[in-house]
Protein backbone atom coordinates (compact mmCIF):
# COMPACT_ATOMS: atom_id res chain seq x y z
CA UNK A 1 0.00 0.00 0.00
CA UNK A 2 3.02 2.27 -0.16
CA UNK A 3 2.23 5.61 -1.79
CA UNK A 4 -1.53 5.32 -1.29
CA UNK A 5 -3.42 7.84 0.88
CA UNK A 6 -4.93 6.64 4.14
CA UNK A 7 -7.27 9.54 4.83
CA UNK A 8 -10.23 7.73 3.23
CA UNK A 9 -9.84 4.82 5.68
CA UNK A 10 -11.77 5.56 8.90
CA UNK A 11 -9.21 3.75 11.06
CA UNK A 12 -6.48 6.22 10.03
CA UNK A 13 -8.53 9.29 9.14
CA UNK A 14 -7.58 11.04 12.39
CA UNK A 15 -3.83 10.78 11.76
CA UNK A 16 -1.93 13.75 10.41
CA UNK A 17 0.02 13.60 7.17
CA UNK A 18 3.35 12.76 8.79
CA UNK A 19 1.83 9.89 10.78
CA UNK A 20 0.12 8.53 7.67
CA UNK A 21 3.37 8.63 5.72
CA UNK A 22 5.22 6.88 8.54
CA UNK A 23 2.52 4.20 8.65
CA UNK A 24 2.57 3.80 4.87
CA UNK A 25 6.30 3.20 4.98
CA UNK A 26 5.71 0.14 7.17
CA UNK A 27 2.95 -1.32 5.00
CA UNK A 28 3.18 -3.74 2.10
CA UNK A 29 0.82 -3.46 -0.84
CA UNK A 30 -0.81 -6.64 -2.11
CA UNK A 31 -2.96 -6.90 -5.23
CA UNK A 32 -5.41 -9.78 -5.54
CA UNK A 33 -7.19 -10.83 -8.72
CA UNK A 34 -10.91 -11.57 -8.80
CA UNK A 35 -11.72 -14.73 -6.78
CA UNK A 36 -8.13 -15.00 -5.55
CA UNK A 37 -7.79 -16.30 -1.99
CA UNK A 38 -6.11 -13.83 0.38
CA UNK A 39 -5.85 -16.47 3.10
CA UNK A 40 -7.58 -19.74 3.98
CA UNK A 41 -9.36 -20.62 7.17
CA UNK A 42 -6.83 -22.35 9.42
CA UNK A 43 -3.79 -20.53 8.00
CA UNK A 44 -1.45 -18.96 10.56
CA UNK A 45 -2.30 -15.33 11.22
CA UNK A 46 0.74 -13.10 10.87
CA UNK A 47 -0.76 -9.89 9.46
CA UNK A 48 -3.92 -7.86 9.22
CA UNK A 49 -5.24 -6.45 5.96
CA UNK A 50 -6.84 -3.14 5.00
CA UNK A 51 -8.98 -2.96 1.87
CA UNK A 52 -7.90 -0.07 -0.33
CA UNK A 53 -10.12 -0.82 -3.34
CA UNK A 54 -12.57 -3.49 -4.38
CA UNK A 55 -14.66 -5.87 -2.25
CA UNK A 56 -13.29 -8.73 -0.15
CA UNK A 57 -15.61 -11.54 0.98
CA UNK A 58 -15.12 -13.19 4.37
CA UNK A 59 -16.46 -16.76 4.23
CA UNK A 60 -16.71 -19.92 6.33
CA UNK A 61 -17.68 -23.43 5.23
CA UNK A 62 -21.05 -24.84 6.28
CA UNK A 63 -21.80 -28.46 7.17
CA UNK A 64 -21.86 -29.38 3.47
CA UNK A 65 -18.54 -27.72 2.74
CA UNK A 66 -20.07 -24.81 0.83
CA UNK A 67 -18.62 -21.39 1.54
CA UNK A 68 -21.06 -19.02 3.23
CA UNK A 69 -20.29 -15.32 2.99
CA UNK A 70 -20.32 -13.69 6.41
CA UNK A 71 -19.38 -10.22 5.29
CA UNK A 72 -18.25 -8.30 2.22
CA UNK A 73 -15.76 -5.56 3.03
CA UNK A 74 -15.26 -2.49 0.87
CA UNK A 75 -12.54 0.18 0.88
CA UNK A 76 -11.48 0.95 4.43
CA UNK A 77 -12.47 -2.47 5.74
CA UNK A 78 -10.07 -4.26 8.08
CA UNK A 79 -9.79 -8.04 8.38
CA UNK A 80 -7.38 -10.61 9.76
CA UNK A 81 -6.84 -8.75 13.03
CA UNK A 82 -8.20 -11.51 15.30
CA UNK A 83 -5.51 -14.06 14.44
CA UNK A 84 -2.85 -11.37 14.60
CA UNK A 85 -3.87 -10.41 18.13
CA UNK A 86 -4.46 -13.86 19.66
CA UNK A 87 -1.81 -15.73 17.67
CA UNK A 88 -4.30 -18.40 16.59
CA UNK A 89 -5.12 -19.66 13.10
CA UNK A 90 -7.40 -17.80 10.71
CA UNK A 91 -11.06 -18.26 11.68
CA UNK A 92 -12.41 -17.61 8.17
CA UNK A 93 -11.38 -17.46 4.52
CA UNK A 94 -10.83 -14.12 2.77
CA UNK A 95 -11.34 -13.90 -0.98
CA UNK A 96 -11.17 -10.99 -3.41
CA UNK A 97 -14.50 -10.87 -5.24
CA UNK A 98 -16.18 -9.00 -8.06
CA UNK A 99 -19.53 -7.41 -7.23
CA UNK A 100 -20.18 -5.67 -10.52
CA UNK A 101 -23.94 -6.21 -10.78
CA UNK A 102 -24.73 -5.12 -7.24
CA UNK A 103 -22.40 -2.14 -7.46
CA UNK A 104 -23.87 -0.90 -10.74
CA UNK A 105 -27.51 -1.46 -9.75
CA UNK A 106 -27.06 0.43 -6.48
CA UNK A 107 -25.19 3.36 -8.02
CA UNK A 108 -26.52 6.83 -8.71
CA UNK A 109 -25.31 6.53 -12.30
CA UNK A 110 -27.65 3.55 -12.81
CA UNK A 111 -30.64 5.67 -11.76
CA UNK A 112 -29.61 8.66 -13.87
CA UNK A 113 -29.05 6.50 -16.93
CA UNK A 114 -32.55 5.04 -16.59
CA UNK A 115 -34.11 8.47 -16.14
CA UNK A 116 -32.36 9.71 -19.28
CA UNK A 117 -33.23 6.56 -21.20
CA UNK A 118 -36.93 6.58 -20.29
CA UNK A 119 -37.25 10.32 -20.83
CA UNK A 120 -35.59 10.20 -24.23
CA UNK A 121 -37.62 7.15 -25.31
CA UNK A 122 -40.98 8.64 -24.32
CA UNK A 123 -40.21 12.15 -25.60
CA UNK A 124 -38.99 10.90 -28.96
CA UNK A 125 -42.04 8.72 -29.55
CA UNK A 126 -44.48 11.41 -28.40
CA UNK A 127 -42.90 14.04 -30.66
CA UNK A 128 -42.83 11.63 -33.61
CA UNK A 129 -46.54 10.84 -33.09
CA UNK A 130 -47.25 14.61 -33.02
CA UNK A 131 -45.37 15.11 -36.30
CA UNK A 132 -42.57 17.12 -34.74
CA UNK A 133 -40.00 14.41 -35.51
CA UNK A 134 -39.64 12.01 -38.47
CA UNK A 135 -42.20 9.18 -38.27
CA UNK A 136 -39.46 6.54 -38.27
CA UNK A 137 -38.44 7.73 -34.78
CA UNK A 138 -41.87 6.81 -33.42
CA UNK A 139 -41.04 3.10 -33.23
CA UNK A 140 -42.88 2.63 -29.90
CA UNK A 141 -46.00 4.85 -29.80
CA UNK A 142 -48.16 5.33 -26.72
CA UNK A 143 -48.74 3.29 -24.52
CA UNK A 144 -45.09 2.33 -25.15
CA UNK A 145 -45.54 -1.42 -25.21
CA UNK A 146 -41.91 -2.20 -26.08
CA UNK A 147 -40.59 -0.02 -23.27
CA UNK A 148 -43.03 -1.62 -20.84
CA UNK A 149 -41.83 -5.08 -21.88
CA UNK A 150 -38.16 -4.15 -21.44
CA UNK A 151 -38.77 -2.57 -18.04
CA UNK A 152 -40.81 -5.56 -16.89
CA UNK A 153 -38.07 -8.00 -17.84
CA UNK A 154 -35.47 -5.86 -16.11
CA UNK A 155 -37.62 -5.68 -12.98
CA UNK A 156 -38.00 -9.47 -12.97
CA UNK A 157 -34.24 -10.03 -13.13
CA UNK A 158 -33.54 -7.39 -10.48
CA UNK A 159 -36.15 -9.00 -8.24
CA UNK A 160 -34.43 -12.36 -8.67
CA UNK A 161 -31.09 -10.80 -7.72
CA UNK A 162 -32.69 -9.27 -4.61
CA UNK A 163 -34.27 -12.58 -3.57
CA UNK A 164 -30.99 -14.44 -4.05
CA UNK A 165 -29.19 -11.78 -2.03
CA UNK A 166 -31.80 -12.04 0.75
CA UNK A 167 -31.46 -15.82 0.87
CA UNK A 168 -27.69 -15.47 1.17
CA UNK A 169 -28.15 -12.89 3.91
CA UNK A 170 -30.40 -15.26 5.86
CA UNK A 171 -27.78 -18.00 5.58
CA UNK A 172 -25.05 -15.57 6.64
CA UNK A 173 -27.12 -14.54 9.68
CA UNK A 174 -27.59 -18.18 10.64
CA UNK A 175 -23.85 -18.84 10.38
CA UNK A 176 -23.11 -15.71 12.41
CA UNK A 177 -25.52 -16.91 15.11
CA UNK A 178 -23.84 -20.32 15.21
CA UNK A 179 -20.39 -18.73 15.40
CA UNK A 180 -21.50 -16.38 18.18
CA UNK A 181 -22.93 -19.32 20.11
CA UNK A 182 -19.71 -21.28 19.75
CA UNK A 183 -17.69 -18.27 20.89
CA UNK A 184 -19.96 -17.78 23.91
CA UNK A 185 -19.74 -21.45 24.86
CA UNK A 186 -15.94 -21.38 24.54
CA UNK A 187 -15.73 -18.21 26.63
CA UNK A 188 -17.99 -19.77 29.28
CA UNK A 189 -15.84 -22.89 29.48
CA UNK A 190 -12.66 -20.84 29.73
CA UNK A 191 -14.14 -18.69 32.49
CA UNK A 192 -15.25 -21.80 34.40
CA UNK A 193 -11.75 -23.22 34.05
CA UNK A 194 -10.24 -20.01 35.40
CA UNK A 195 -12.65 -20.05 38.35
CA UNK A 196 -11.78 -23.66 39.14
CA UNK A 197 -8.04 -22.90 39.03
CA UNK A 198 -8.54 -19.91 41.32
CA UNK A 199 -10.48 -22.08 43.75
CA UNK A 200 -7.67 -24.66 43.78
CA UNK A 201 -5.12 -21.92 44.38
CA UNK A 202 -7.26 -20.52 47.21
CA UNK A 203 -7.56 -23.96 48.85
CA UNK A 204 -3.83 -24.52 48.48
CA UNK A 205 -3.10 -21.18 50.13
CA UNK A 206 -5.49 -21.95 53.01
CA UNK A 207 -4.00 -25.42 53.51
CA UNK A 208 -0.46 -24.09 53.51
CA UNK A 209 1.12 -24.32 56.98
CA UNK A 210 1.51 -21.03 58.80
CA UNK A 211 4.97 -19.52 58.81
CA UNK A 212 6.07 -21.01 55.48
Amino acid sequence: MTGLPLSHIPLFAGLDGAAQQALLARMTRRTAACNEIVFWMGDPGTALFIVNAGPVAITVPDERGDHITLQVLGPGGVFGEISLLDGGPRTATARAVSDVIATIAASQAFTLIHIGWFGTWITMNVLAAAGLLPPRLGFDPYPFGLLTLIVSLEAIFLSIFVLVSQNRQVERDRIRTDVDHQVNVKAHLEIMGIVQRLERIERAVKERPQGM
